[in-house]
C-alpha cells in the first residue's frame, strides 16, 4: 500500500522479499525467536518508509542504513536488532520515532534474555536531519563498548525515554547535536531524570564528541539528567547569530586529558557561555581524572558578549601548567564560583575584564580561589590601556597578581576603585599608572579601612620590588582611603607619586619604599596634609622605608586662600626654596607635629611683594604633639637658609599654639628666622631655635620688621637675636645661651630692643661690656652670660634656668616694643 512517496510497512508474511525504495531487502529466517507476523529488516533504506506495530517485532538481522529519507516508528512497536546489529541514519536522512504514554516505543536486543551490549548502535551520522525519539525505552546496546545512542548530525529531539543495559555509555553526542537533542526533555520543570532515564549501564556518563572548528554555532540549553556528561575535545562556541550555550542546574561536565572549552571563535563568530547552576545544584567542570591539571580549562575570549557564571565550580584544570579560566570577554561577569585544584592559576583574567568580572564576587561567603596550586588571580596589564572603564577591583581573599604595567586612561576618564580586602601584587619593574598624558585622563579611589585595607604591594617581599602608582591625569579629586602600600619605589622613585592630582590621603600606611613613600608637588600639597588629617584617627602610617619623608616639590609660589598644613603622619621635605605668597593673602594653618626638612640652602619664605603677602599661624597638633612645628635640614649635615617673612607679611600663633622650632645647621651668615620688609612675627607660644655652633643667626629683624617671641630657647649661634636697620624685637620669658658673640644685638641706636625674664647662662645675668648712656641700659655688667650690645634693655632677667627674676634693676627709659597681638 502506498500514499504518496511513503510506503507503510504492515500485515505480511516473514520469510517474503519486498522491494523497498527500490532497494531490495532480503527478510531471512533468523535463529532468534520472533512471531509469525514478525517483519525482517536487513541493508539500506532510502524512501520514506512507516513501520507499524501491527508487524511486531520488527527485527534488524543485519545492520540497516537509511539515506535521504525518513524512517517512522509509529507508537507501539517493537524494534529488536540482532546480536552486534545497528541502525544507522545517514545522508539527509531522520528517524521519526514517537510513541504515547500508553503505547510506548521498545528498541532491545533480539534475544529472550536482554543483556549490556548484544546489540550495535542507532547511530545518527554527521550529515543526518533533526530526528524525534519519544516515550519509550532502547535497551541492551553498545556491542564492543560504543555508545548505545550516538547523535552526530542535526540532533535528536528526545523527551520520556529510558536507556538500559549498555557496554558503554548510553549516549553520545556531537557538542553541536546536544542542545538539540536533549533540550526539551531537560526544559521540565520537574522529572528532568525521569524525562531521561538511565539505569544499569557500562559507563555512567552522557559523552560528547568536540573538537569542529565551531562546535556550538546555535542556542543549545544542556540540562542535567543524573549522569555527567564526558568531553572529548575542545568545545568552541560561537556563530554569526551569537549562539549561547547555557548549563543548567547540576549540569557535570568531565573533560578529557587536553579537552578544554572556547567561547567566542573569531570575530565574525562571538559566542557566549552560561553556567546557570544553582546553591543546590551547582554547574560543575572537571576533569575525568581525579588530579589537577587532568584537562585544559575554559577561555572566554575577547570574542565573547558577557559569558555568565553563576554557581559553578571549575576544578582540576590547567594541563601543561595553563590557567583553568582564561577571561578575557570585557562584558563576563560571575556570582557563587568556585576555583580548585588548579595545576597552576586557577585564572586569568585581561585587566579590561576585571571590573565586570568579579563584581558579583565580592561578597562571597566562602573563597572563590582555593586549593590550587597557585592561589592567586593573574591579570594580564599588557594593552596600551587596561582599564578604558570605571571598574571596582574587591575582596577576593587571594592576591590579584598583575602581570605587566597597569595603565588606566582614556577618553571618558575612567576610574579604578579598590575595594576593603583588594590586594594587589606587582611584579618586578611593574607599576600603576593612572591618566596618560596622550591617552587620556584616569581616575583612582581607594575605600578602604584598617579593618579590611586595600593592598598594594611586590610579588617579592623586599623594598623596591616594584615602581609603584604613578597619578598623571586625573579631572576629578583622588580619594585614599585605608590603603597599605609596600615594597614600591624601584630604583629610589617615590613609591607614590602623586603628580597634579587633587584628592585626599587618610588612614593608609606606607612600608619598604626603595626612597620616598610619597612625592607631590606643593601646589597639590593639600592631599596629604589638609583638613581631613586634623582628625587624629585620619593619620598615615610610615615604616620601614628609605627615607620616611614625604617629598614635597616646589612648582611656584603657594598661593591657596586658606590652607590647612597637618602632619600627614611624616615629616615633609621639600626639594627647593619654598615661597607661599599671593595676591589674595593666602592663609596658610600649621598644626602641631608637623616636621618640615628644607634642601641644602634653601629656604621657608612666607610672602614676596607687598602686592603678593601672606600670613602663616601656628595651632596647636589635635594629637597633642609636644614637638609642635619643626624645621630642620633635610640632611643631617647640610645646612640651610631658614625662615624669611617678608614684604608685610605675618607669622603668628592663634589660641591653642603650638610650639615653633628651627635646627640648623644654616649657611654662613644665614638667619634661622629672619623677620624683615615690615613683615610680623608674633609667637609666644614657646620654641627653639638652635644653631650648630656655626656663623649663623638665630634671629635676625630688619628694615622695619617686628618681632616678639614667648619662651623660646636660642642657643648654638654666633649672635643669638640680631635687630638692624629699624627691626624691633622683644624676647620674653626665654634662655639665650651658648651664642658666641652675642646673646642680644642692636645695631639700630635709634631703638630699644627689649628682653625680659631671660637667662643668659649666668645668675648674674648677660655680659653687658658697655655703659654707654644709649637710653637702654645705663650700665655696663660683667656676667659669664651670653653677651648682649647697646641698645638693648635687658634689665628684668632671669637668674636661673627656671626664669626665676632678679627684679630691682631699671632700664634706661626707652619705650618698651610691645607689638600688636602679643599676650604674654
Amino acid at each position: 500500500m502506498m500514499k504518496g512517496n511513503v510506503e507503510r510497512v504492515r500485515g505480511v508474511t516473514r520469510r517474503t522479499v519486498f522491494l523497498l525504495s527500490g532497494i531490495a531487502i532480503a527478510v531471512i529466517a533468523a535463529a532468534v525467536p520472533h512471531s509469525a507476523s514478525a517483519l525482517d529488516h536487513c541493508g539500506a533504506v532510502s524512501r520514506n518508509e512507516i513501520w507499524s506495530p501491527f508487524d511486531n517485532p520488527h527485527v534488524l538481522t543485519c545492520d540497516v542504513t537509511v539515506r535521504n529519507s525518513t524512517l517512522t516508528f509509529e507508537p507501539g512497536i517493537n524494534i529488536q536488532l540482532a546480536e552486534g546489529v545497528s541502525l544507522v541514519f545517514s545522508t539527509g536522512s531522520k528517524l521519526e520515532a514517537v510513541g504515547t504514554a500508553a503505547m510506548p516505543l521498545t528498541i532491545i536486543g533480539a534475544t529472550r534474555t536482554q543483556e549490556a551490549g548484544f546489540w550495535g548502535q542507532l547511530r545518527f551520522e554527521s550529515d543526518s536531519l533533526l530526528s524525534r525519539l519519544e516515550y519509550g525505552s532502547v535497551v541492551g546496546g553498545g556491542d564492543g563498548g560504543v555508545p548505545m545512542v550516538e547523535v552526530l548530525g542535526a540532533g535528536v529531539d528526545m523527551a520520556a525515554m529510558t536507556y538500559r543495559l549498555t557496554e558503554g555509555s548510553p549516549l553520545a553526542f556531537d557538542a553541536g547535536a546536544l542542545g538539540p537533542s536533549l533540550e526539551r526533555a531537560g526544559s521540565a520543570t520537574v522529572g528532568r531524570c525521569e524525562g531521561i532515564d538511565f539505569s544499569a549501564v557500562g559507563e555512567n556518563f552522557i559523552e560528547i564528541r568536540a573538537g569542529k572548528e565551531i562546535d556550538v554555532d546555535t542556542n543549545a540549553s544542556w540540562s542535567h539528567f543524573c549522569i555527567p556528561y564526558r568531553v572529548d575535545g575542545t568545545i568552541s562556541i560561537g556563530g554569526a547569530d551569537e549562539p549561547t550555550l547555557t548549563l543548567n542546574p547540576g549540569v557535570v561536565l568531565h573533560f578529557a586529558a587536553a579537552s578544554e572549552m572556547i567561547v567566542g571563535v573569531d570575530a565574525e563568530n562571538p559566542g557566549q557561555l552560561n553556567l546557570n547552576g544553582s546553591i543546590d545544584e551547582p554547574v560543575i567542570l572537571t576533569g575525568i581524572e581525579d588530579a589537577p591539571g587532568s584537562w585544559g580549562g575554559v577561555t572566554l575570549t575577547e570574542h565573547g558578549f558577557g559569558s555568565f557564571l553563576i554557581s559553578a565550580r571549575i576544578e582540576r584544570g590547567g594541563a601543561g601548567g595553563r590557567s583553568m579560566l582564561i577571561v578575557e570577554d570585557p562584558n563576563a561577569s560571575a556570582i557563587d564560583i568556585i576555583l580548585t585544584e588548579a595545576e597552576a592559576y586557577p585564572i586569568e583574567v585581561d585587566a579590561p575584564s576585571v571590573g565586570s568580572f568579579f563584581a558579583g564576587l565580592y561578597a562571597a561567603t566562602e573563597p572563590v580561589v582555593q586549593g590550587n596550586a597557585i592561589d592567586r588571580i593573574l591579570i594580564r596589564a599588557d594593552f596600551d590601556i587596561d582599564i578604558t572603564r570605571s571598574a571596582a577591583w574587591g575582596r577576593m581573599r587571594v592576591p590579584y597578581e598583575i602581570d605587566g604595567d597597569l595603565l588606566v586612561a582614556g577618553a571618558d576618564a575612567p576610574v579604578l576603585a579598590l575595594l576593603g580586602g583588594a590586594e594587589l601584587w606587582f611584579g618586578e619593574g611593574e607599576g600603576l599608572t593612572i591618566g596618560h598624558e596622550t591617552l587620556g585622563a584616569g581616575g583612582f579611589e581607594v575605600r578602604a579601612s584598617a579593618e579590611a585595607p586595600a593592598v598594594l604591594t611586590s610579588e617579592e617581599d623586599r623594598p623596591g620590588a616594584w615602581r609603584g602608582v604613578h597619578l598623571v591625569s586625573t579631572p576629578d579629586p583622588v580619594l585614599i582611603e585605608g590603603l597599605v602600600i609596600a615594597n614600591g619605589g624601584q630604583g629610589g622613585g617615590p613609591m607614590l607619586d602623586w603628580g597634579l592630582a587633587r584628592g585626599t590621603l587618610i588612614r593608609s600606611t606606607f612600608r619598604g619604599a626603595e626612597g620616598y613613600p610619597i612625592a607631590l608637588p606643593l601646589s597639590n600639597i593639600a592631599a596629604i596634609v589638609g583638613e581631613e588629617l586634623k582628625v587624629v584617627s585620619n593619620r598615615n602610617h610610615f615604616q620601614d622605608n628609605g627615607v620616611d619623608r614625604v617629598l614635597v616639590r616646589v612648582d611656584g609660589p603657594y598661593g591657596e586662600r586658606r590652607a590647612t598644613w597637618t602632619s600627614p603622619g611624616a615629616p615633609l621635605e621639600f626639594d627647593s626654596d619654598v615661597v607661599i605668597a599671593g595676591p589674595g593673602v593666602p592663609v596658610v594653618e600649621l598644626y602641631g607635629g608637623l616636621s618640615i626638612h628644607m634642601p641644602s640652602g634653601g629656604s621657608f619664605i612666607i610672602g614676596d611683594t607687598r602686592e603678593t603677602r601672606a600670613a602663616v599661624r601656628l595651632f596647636e597638633d589635635p594629637a597633642g604633639d609636644e614637638e609642635g612645628v619643626t624645621f630642620r635640614p633635610a640632611e643631617i649635615f647640610s645646612s640651610w637658609s631658614g625662615i624669611r617673612v617678608i614684604e608685610g607679611s605675618t607669622f603668628e600663633t592663634r589660641s591653642d599654639a603650638t610650639s615653633l622650632g628651627i635646627r640648623g645647621p644654616y649657611g654662613e651668615g644665614a638667619a634661622a628666622l629672619s623677620v624683615e620688609s615690615g613683615a610680623s612675627v608674633v609667637i609666644d607660644s614657646g620654641g627653639t631655635i638652635f644653631g650648630e655652633g656655626g656663623d649663623s643667626i638665630g634671629l635676625h629683624v630688619t628694615s622695619g620688621g617686628e618681632a616678639a617671641l614667648h619662651g623660646f630657647d636660642i642657643r648654638g649661634h654666633r649672635i643669638g637675636a640680631l635687630a638692624s636697620e629699624g627691626g624691633r624685637y622683644l624676647l620674653d620669658s626665654g634662655w639665650v645661651t651658648g651664642n658666641a658673640d652675642f646673646g642680644a644685638r642692636n645695631l639700630d641706636p635709634t631703638i630699644c630692643v627689649t628682653t625680659n625674664l631671660i637667662w643668659w647662662g649666668d645668675p648674674a645675668g648677660p655680659n653687658d661690656p658697655s655703659d654707654a648712656d644709649d637710653g637702654c641700659m645705663d650700665a655696663a655688667n660683667e656676667s659669664g652670660g651670653d653677651t648682649v650690645s647697646d641698645d638693648v634693655d635687658w634689665s628684668n632677667y632671669a637668674i636661673d634656668d627656671e626664669l626665676t627674676p632678679v627684679g630691682g634693676i631699671v632700664g634706661g627709659g626707652k619705650k618698651i616694643f610691645m607689638p600688636v597681638g602679643y599676650s604674654s
